[in-house]
């Protein structure tokens, strides 16, 4: 019954996410999540959906972008948050 109510407390707090969640942002967010591993974490030069080093031109592009364009993983395409 406690596990139950926790999974139902998580499904009510991802739909309230969801409304609050640019459509088009999720969209992308549900194509890539449906190939696998949708965002990853950018520490250092690592990505952290698919742990591999990203190069340094790649890194440079990332860096330059603006902080609220979205950047993906030269390799695996994840959504990184940087």
């Amino acid at each position: 019954m406690k596990l139950r109510s926790g999974i139902d407390l998580l499904v009510q707090q991802r739909a309230q996410e969801v409304a609050r969640t640019d459509a088009e942002l999720l969209e992308l967010y549900e194509k890539k999540a449906s190939r696998g591993v949708a965002v990853g974490r950018l520490l250092n030069r690592e990505c952290g959906a698919c742990r591999m080093t990203i190069g340094a031109t790649a890194l440079a592009e990332i860096s330059a972008m603006p902080q609220d364009d979205i950047a993906t993983c030269p390799d695996c395409q994840a959504i990184l948050v940087r």
